[in-house]
């Protein structure tokens, strides 16, 4: 395992772009959805 600080950067690092992805996936998802 990480140590506690290293951790903690990483967090701050991928944080937004994850949720930026979920976002992305989720405007992919919805028109697809409803294209069925």
């Amino acid at each position: 395992p990480h140590p506690g600080a290293q951790s903690a950067t990483a967090n701050l690092a991928l944080g937004p772009a994850l949720a930026v992805m979920d976002r992305v996936r989720d405007a992919v998802r919805r028109p697809s959805e409803g294209r069925r």
